[in-house]
């Protein structure tokens, strides 16, 4: 009984909407940075790869 008080006075119900928007707001643009870096990862894992593979025929 206590803790459902504590969690109603720390969450004002007015601004429990407004809060939820920008929390998915915030969470769909975390994910466009993470696509963003992850695709760059991937390039660059990609280049890397290349390189070594031709360096290996080069050598051998």
């Amino acid at each position: 009984k206590s803790m459902s008080a504590l969690f109603q006075r720390c969450q004002p119900a007015p601004e429990v909407g407004l809060r939820r928007a920008s929390a998915d707001e915030q969470e769909s643009t975390n994910r466009h940075v993470l696509i963003r870096i992850h695709s760059k990862l991937a390039s660059a894992m990609w280049q890397i790869f290349v390189t070594e593979e031709q360096q290996k025929r080069n050598s051998g």
